[in-house]
């Protein structure tokens, strides 16, 4: 397992599979030489970035569909220090983070209030190549779909507590180009 180290990005997820097959239509990892889009980007520090792009089967590429390594880090921004986050999210992937996790609440169906879409469009502004996890932790996860999107989120998970029709929303959110997650509070039956 790989750790991130970054002081003040200390929150780390591991996704311990891959998320293939035509429910998250599943494709190959695309390069910095592989189709239009933003592919990869080498760095220093041995970091990799990773971002989504469409592939000309119609499937969604991205570092989620087809991971280069297992587990992947995705250390989540939420204690990062907000008047530096540009440099601590790149600090975080140099170190060895695979992509960075956004958590968004909206007060409602999580108690605390946190970022939102200007917040992701700056990120991606500061990091154009760096995969974009958004985890919505939000009672209408539909109103934000589009919001994301634009701002330039790479993958948008939402909890299945929130929507009356997964599959609905994941079809809407890969139709967007994002890839779709769903997360489950381990109370749910």
């Amino acid at each position: 397992h790989r750790f991130c180290t970054t002081p003040r990005l200390r929150g780390v997820f591991f996704f311990s599979t891959p998320c293939g097959g035509t429910s998250l239509r599943g494709g190959g990892l695309v390069g910095g030489g592989g189709p239009a889009g933003r592919g990869d980007v080498g760095g220093g520090g041995g970091h990799r970035y990773h971002t989504g792009v469409m592939s000309n089967r119609g499937c969604i590429d991205n570092l989620l569909t087809t991971p280069p390594t297992l587990p992947l880090v995705a250390p989540s921004i939420l204690s990062a220090d907000f008047a530096d986050l540009g440099a601590d999210c790149r600090a975080t992937l140099d170190a060895g983070g695979d992509l960075l996790h956004v958590d968004v609440m909206d007060g409602h169906f999580a108690p605390n209030l946190t970022m939102g879409p200007a917040l992701c469009r700056s990120l991606r502004a500061a990091l154009p190549a760096a995969f974009l996890d958004v985890h919505m932790m939000v009672t209408d996860p539909q109103d934000f779909v589009d919001p994301f999107a634009d701002a330039g989120a790479d993958h948008f998970t939402f909890h299945v507590e929130a929507h009356e029709d997964p599959q609905a929303l994941a079809d809407r959110i890969r139709d967007r180009g994002m890839t779709a997650g769903l997360a489950i509070n381990p109370p749910t039956p």
